[in-house]
């Protein structure tokens, strides 16, 4: 499935948006209607053929990507809606129309265009009530050269649920989406391009990557993946302890040697209000060690700054904000700040 999109936009098109609205629903759909195109709209594969010229003096080997066949100009082309018609058109021309099942009803719950020729442009979904109404549209649109990198974050993000800082914990992680996008800000959905990333400054590091690819082999502890479909993901872990008590973090120091503990309790003063106070008092009051741990602490609480790059495009950074306030911005009071309100795992994707 080309396009990325994830299987919980066909359980809701065909379930959620075809039952009523009631206690049974997580959230309520108020009656629309969905579609969803699950190809992208690049051209079809071709296959390579080699050619080999022998003269009497040299011998020259060519290569050129020929259709292997009549498939090699076409595409198959699913569709996903909750509505009970949907209609397909290439650059404004119909490839017909098909009658859609919903879950509810039977088996189904898509529509299917075989050997629609190809060309450049635009692949048009549009979804109709029982009337004829268009009640919903989608597209695709064929990918012009790589142009950039587009870095966002999905967690924390008010969007998603999960808040809007990190918290300094020595655990928390954010979620990060590099994007292949071209001249026109579209995700390049057939980029393949091996993404970086780096932490350029403050309390965090890379702590794995991965692209979603079910058939990936490559490590997902590294800093650096393959995309698949254009998408790669990182995740960065803070890596102080700031919002930890000192005398948990002096306790934990004993048994995470060689972690975010211990770095945070044995690199001295850098880990908040609580080693700024036992600074004081081991010092007698001294100022100077006072501001110095004032420093540190302020340094801790920069936000993370990330980079991601990719050869050939231009570096995209990004900036993660950070917290020592377990009571904002813990886990349990994220989770019951956005309990009951709904959330949108793609509001921060790049265009389609």
């Amino acid at each position: 499935m080309s396009s990325r999109q994830s299987p919980v936009f066909w359980h809701r098109t065909q379930w959620l948006l075809n039952v009523a609205d009631g206690p049974d629903k997580p959230f309520a759909t108020h009656g629309k209607h969905e579609v969803h195109l699950v190809e992208s709209w690049e051209p079809p594969t071709t296959n390579k053929t080699t050619t080999t010229t022998t003269t009497t003096t040299t011998t020259t080997t060519t290569t050129a990507e020929q259709p292997s066949d009549r498939r090699n100009q076409t595409k198959t082309v699913h569709v996903y809606s909750s509505a009970p018609g949907v209609e397909l058109l290439v650059n404004g021309r119909s490839q017909g129309s098909r009658a859609i099942v919903p879950m509810v009803q039977g088996p189904g719950t898509y529509a299917e265009w075989r050997d629609v020729p190809f060309e450049a442009g635009t692949l048009t979904a549009v979804a109709t009530d029982a009337s004829g109404a268009v009640v919903a549209t989608t597209a695709r649109h064929t990918n012009s050269q790589k142009a950039s990198l587009q870095l966002t974050v999905d967690a924390p993000n008010e969007s998603t649920g999960t808040g809007s800082r990190l918290l300094l914990d020595g655990h928390d992680a954010a979620l990060l989406r590099a994007t292949v996008l071209d001249a026109s800000g579209r995700r390049v959905v057939m980029a393949a391009d091996t993404v970086t990333f780096r932490v350029v400054s403050g309390p965090g590091r890379v702590q794995g990557t991965h692209n979603g690819d079910p058939h990936a082999r490559a490590r997902n502890d590294a800093p650096s993946h393959a995309a698949y479909h254009g998408l790669v993901r990182a995740v960065v872990r803070v890596t102080s302890v700031a919002a930890r008590p000192h005398a948990e973090r002096a306790a934990l120091a004993r048994i995470d040697v060689g972690g975010p503990m211990a770095a945070g309790t044995n690199s001295a003063m850098r880990t908040g209000t609580g080693t700024r106070v036992q600074a004081r008092v081991s010092t007698g009051g001294n100022t100077s060690a006072a501001a110095a741990a004032d420093a540190l602490e302020l340094e801790e609480l920069q936000p993370i700054v990330v980079e991601a790059s990719a050869p050939g495009l231009p570096p995209a950074r990004i900036s993660i904000a950070v917290s020592t306030d377990a009571a904002a911005d813990g886990i349990v009071a994220v989770a019951e700040a956005g309990a009951g309100k709904q959330v949108d795992f793609f509001a921060t994707s790049a265009p389609q």
